[in-house]
């Protein structure tokens, strides 16, 4: 049975947790190093190391952004089954290499202390179908805009996390400017906080800082870019959940490109390096929001191929593998996706 990590949600972020009967003042590290042994003692199918160093379990919490309260109230959207004979499916698929010049495919983003994986997972696929679409026209669909302006009726500020379905439906039914990353001068609302460490050694600085302060929905964008807010839009012509059954899901990538998924997070999870990571019994956390953009197979082993929001520096590169076919961590069961103008 998994220990439960407790969050419960009120308002903003009031957090009431208990990890592993540890205070949340508890330095991360501390109780990291065990689970990292133990998973490396295991014979298992992925390793271990140790992350998020001089952390608080707290302020690990506060970069995950996809809270279960969010998942469980916002609309289902219709389901898209796409089966057909596996025979006609790869053994491996990466979207990078299939269409090479949507270079948005490889991308790694940076959320920084600021809740938003949910839209970081739901705008990189837009930015991605858009330019499979459009022949390999990149428009970079703004994150900082759906995280602003795509409100979710559960949070006041969306730094405090929000729902992919959200992010998916103002996209649809409003449309998103264009943007880029921290400090840049890319698109109409590059994004407002920089990246900051998830990696035992980084080289951004800590997290560890205070929330940022609350996104404002400013419609208008940075001096100097030659659109106006409203001229620089892009809508979705359509949104939909992605079928259950595997061959649903990599139909959907094959022939449409990469999807969104929300996935239940454990504490091992924090720790990932490499190899097909699948949960080995540590506590839940809370939900986490993740791209999917291929699949494949490592020693034996069927795997998802998905890219996070904490940098490059994590993980493998700022990728990991999740075991396929199994529904490991809800994954399966909770990928969105959509069709652009």
């Amino acid at each position: 049975m998994k220990i439960l990590l407790v969050a419960v949600f009120l308002g903003p972020l009031a957090v009431v947790s208990t990890l592993l009967s540890k205070s949340l003042d508890q330095d991360f590290v501390e109780y990291s190093a065990d689970l990292v042994k133990k998973i490396n003692s295991m014979n298992t199918t992925w390793k271990a190391g140790p992350n998020f160093a001089g952390e608080t379990a707290e302020s690990v919490l506060k970069r995950l952004g996809t809270p279960r309260l969010s998942l469980e109230k916002v609309p289902k959207l219709p389901v898209i089954e796409r089966e057909r004979a596996d025979g006609d499916i790869p053994e491996e698929f990466d979207a990078r290499v299939q269409w090479p010049n949507c270079t948005s495919i490889g991308r790694i983003y940076a959320q920084g202390n600021c809740q938003a994986s949910w839209a970081f997972s739901a705008v990189g696929a837009m930015t991605d179908r858009y330019c499979i679409t459009h022949g390999g026209q990149q428009f970079n669909f703004s994150v900082e805009d759906s995280v602003a302006c795509s409100l979710s009726p559960f949070f006041s500020n969306n730094c405090f996390g929000g729902s992919t379905t959200i992010a998916w439906l103002y996209w649809l039914d409003t449309g998103l400017v264009s943007g880029g990353g921290y400090n840049s001068s890319s698109g109409c609302r590059p994004y407002a906080y920089p990246p900051c460490d998830h990696y035992e050694k980084g080289s951004h600085g800590s997290c560890s800082d205070p929330l940022p302060d609350e996104p404002f929905c400013n419609k208008t964008c940075r001096r100097g870019y030659p659109k106006s807010y409203e001229n620089d839009k892009k809508k979705g012509l359509r949104i939909y959940r992605v079928g259950h059954h595997e061959a649903d899901i990599q139909n959907e990538i094959m022939n449409h490109g990469p999807v969104s998924g929300d996935m239940d997070l454990y504490a091992d999870f924090l720790l990932y390096r490499s190899g097909v990571y699948q949960d080995k019994g540590s506590a839940f956390i809370a939900a986490h929001s993740v791209k999917v953009l291929g699949w494949g197979v490592e020693n034996g082993q069927k795997y998802w191929l998905c890219a996070n929001s904490w940098n490059s520096e994590w993980g493998d590169k700022g990728f990991f593998k999740i075991l396929r076919g199994t529904n490991e961590c809800n994954l399966e069961f909770n990928l969105h996706a959509g069709q652009p103008y």
